[in-house]
């Protein structure tokens, strides 16, 4: 969990660098209200399932990344799971709180919520993994969330907050 939110700290600081480079060459209402445009489609995107894409990478950890000690192996796999760019992240969510850091906050913002991600997902890989070991057990709460329709509701509610923060900052 470690390796995962430390990894998520420093693709948030890397992120949030990229997208406040960006933002300082172009022009302060034209970032702000490009980046309100694309909430929205996102919005609606999660809200009516608008064909959108999302930038992700359907791209699974090689097998020969993780032939190592155990310790190594769960090393490896939090550092490239908790920077969240390498994987499959079906949440425009998590690019869109890098993109209105780099615009509107501080350095100091891009890292910590590249580390509450990079915790989040390890976390949950943490609950998903104890529910493959006990596979005979009773649904697990965790799974029970996943398969429900909390996770849409928690990126929707998400993503209106930014649309709220990034209109409230214009």
């Amino acid at each position: 969990m470690f390796a995962s939110a430390l990894s998520g700290a420093l693709t948030g600081f890397i992120l949030y660098s990229l997208f406040s480079f960006v933002a300082a060459i172009v022009n302060f209402s034209v970032m702000s209200s490009l980046f309100l445009i694309l909430a929205i489609v996102y919005f609606a995107r999660d809200l009516i399932n608008f064909p959108f894409p999302v930038f992700q990478w359907k791209w699974q950890i090689p097998p020969g990344w993780v032939s190592f000690s155990q310790p190594a192996n769960m090393a490896v796999w939090g550092l490239i799971l908790g920077a969240g760019v390498f994987t499959y992240n079906p949440f425009p969510l998590f690019l869109l709180m890098y993109l209105y850091a780099g615009i509107f906050l501080s350095p100091v913002s891009g890292i910590l919520i590249g580390l509450t991600f990079g915790l989040a997902r390890s976390l949950t890989s943490v609950a998903a993994a104890s529910f493959l070991v006990n596979p005979g057990k009773k649904k697990s709460s965790f799974q029970k969330i996943w398969n429900s329709g909390w996770y849409r509701v928690l990126h929707l509610s998400g993503t209106g907050a930014l649309i709220l923060l990034a209109i409230s900052k214009m």
